[in-house]
């Protein structure tokens, strides 16, 4: 079973934000989701601790309340995108995470949208996680560098499962100052990803489809 984030990271990352670190700076200096340093750092306000939540129990989905509405409209018109099906039910749903994506594929819903973006490095001038390429054969990221990042652990991130990738060779690395302020780059992968990969794909093929009939 994935493990929780330890306490003792949990807590340097909160201490980097009290220090007044911003909450992508400190998600990329420890390397975790910048939305974990928001969980984390409200927890310990709120509760006077970072640990861990007790894990198992099955998380709602937000579409779940809508999916007979939603599955109806779709049988009726396959063809709609996510956009207007918000629109015309006057709500807009804020589909960014990846378990939202999943619920939607589950139900039979095709969403179109670009990929979440979970890490504040390209923000800070440094490589982002779309730099890396997954080679799935292999279960292997592959950096600028040319360097294999393989999986080293799982771990449990408030409720998701993610595994982590990274390679000893970022300590030579001679573009590494543009990559990581840690010892070295780690990679998280969630255990759906795929699903977040399918749609990022569609989008990429949709904008190309239609700059090909702009041009034409």
């Amino acid at each position: 079973m994935a493990r929780a984030y330890s306490l003792d990271l949990r807590e340097r990352v909160v201490a980097l934000v009290e220090g007044g670190q911003t909450t992508r700076a400190a998600a990329v200096a420890l390397d975790v989701r910048a939305e974990s340093v928001v969980k984390w750092t409200q927890r310990a306000r709120s509760t006077g601790s970072a640990a861990a939540k007790a894990m198992g129990g099955k998380r709602p989905f937000l579409l779940e309340a809508e999916r007979d509405w939603l599955l109806a409209r779709l049988n009726e018109t396959p063809d709609q995108t996510l956009h207007a099906l918000t629109l015309s039910k006057c709500w807009l749903i804020a589909v960014t995470k990846g378990e939202e994506i999943r619920a939607c594929e589950q139900a039979g819903i095709t969403v179109t949208l670009p990929k979440p973006q979970t890490t504040g490095s390209k923000a800070l001038g440094r490589f982002g996680k779309p730099d890396f390429v997954y080679l799935p054969v292999e279960n292997v990221y592959r950096c600028l560098a040319g360097e294999k990042l393989s999986r080293r652990f799982t771990a449990q991130d408030e409720g998701l499962t993610l595994h982590r990738y990274w390679t000893s060779g970022c300590r030579t690395c001679q573009i590494k100052a543009q990559c990581t302020v840690s010892k070295e780059r780690r990679i998280s992968r969630w255990e759906h990803e795929h699903v977040v990969e399918a749609v990022q794909t569609r989008l990429d093929k949709k904008s190309a489809s239609n700059a090909h009939s702009r041009a034409n």
